[in-house]
């Protein structure tokens, strides 16, 4: 398999080379577990001896949020160990049981929404919808999150959207169909639609978007 198809070639800070999935994560704050956006690939050593107290006197007040611990899976694989085998009661989060590092940008939070919230719940169709259309007016999307990896192709052959139907995420996807068929009219997009066929709603739910690219790189 030639991995510059599905996965981009990049530099990391410290000069070595990199290979990241070409996709894009959608998911809701708080969705993404222990994972960080900027993972080890990409951290940056900071020099303690760099003076940051800036032009002002005073010294910032930093709030944090507890975070979220890395799963035995996780932590398992950072040690070199076999993991555990994966449970339903093991499993928090999709994050953990993901073996691979994601380019920085291929992770995007959608902050109007938390994951698991009763008060405004991501669940109906056309909560995802609306949602798109609003981000989509105010940040230009596939300006802001698609086209950086579009343009990293010589030749694009084609897109993939992994995606709930029947549920918020379903309405997302819709208006994402819609704006890349406006964009790239001959381009071929294939949708997989994950539902629930049945089972509980909410353990089967699809909490993300993916869309992925192929890219053939000369």
């Amino acid at each position: 398999m030639n991995h510059d198809i599905l996965f981009r070639p990049g530099i990391a800070p410290d000069g070595s080379d990199t290979f990241t999935p070409r996709t894009l994560i959608y998911d809701l704050k708080g969705a993404f577990g222990s994972m960080k956006k900027v993972n080890a690939l990409y951290e940056l050593e900071e020099d303690a001896n760099v003076d940051r107290s800036g032009v002002w006197s005073s010294k910032p007040l930093v709030q944090r949020s507890t975070p979220i611990p890395p799963s035995p899976y996780q932590t398992h694989l950072d040690a070199g160990l076999d993991p555990p085998p994966l449970t339903t009661s093991t499993v928090r989060f999709w994050s953990d049981y993901s073996r691979i590092y994601y380019h920085p940008k291929s992770l995007v939070q959608l902050p109007e929404y938390q994951v698991s919230d009763g008060l405004m719940p991501f669940e109906k169709w056309q909560v995802g919808m609306e949602l798109f259309e609003k981000l989509e007016r105010d940040a230009e999307l596939v300006d802001r999150d698609l086209r950086p990896f579009v343009e990293e192709c010589d030749g694009m052959q084609g897109l993939q959207i992994i995606t709930g139907v029947d549920d918020a995420w379903g309405g997302w996807a819709s208006g994402w169909l819609e704006r890349l068929r406006d964009e790239y009219g001959k381009l071929s997009i294939w949708t997989w639609g994950l539902g629930d066929q049945g089972g509980n709603m909410t353990l089967a739910r699809v909490r993300h978007a993916v869309l992925g690219s192929e890219c053939q790189s000369y």
